[in-house]
């Protein structure tokens, strides 16, 4: 229902007919939706984030620094990344 009522605003706003009351608070609901799904994925990213710098960045360049060859990297690899 909000998916349709919000299809048919977007529908009104290209046209000439005048925006309510009720159609600027459907706009307000949908602003605050669009805020907290990107402050979510904002959330989202920035642990990720900082996964890749806590753990998986040191590791890597740990494997770069600590081997000389592919065999010593292949073999520390497999023990910083055991699952």
């Amino acid at each position: 229902m909000m998916r349709n009522d919000f299809a048919a605003l977007h529908d009104k706003l290209g046209t000439d007919e005048p925006i309510t009351r009720a159609d600027y608070a459907k706009l307000l609901v949908a602003a605050m939706i669009i805020t907290n799904n990107i402050e979510d994925r904002i959330k989202s990213e920035r642990k990720a984030i900082e996964g890749y710098k806590i753990d998986i960045i040191p590791k890597l360049s740990r494997i770069n620094d600590e081997t000389t060859n592919d065999e010593e990297a292949q073999k520390l690899a497999n023990e910083i990344f055991k699952i």
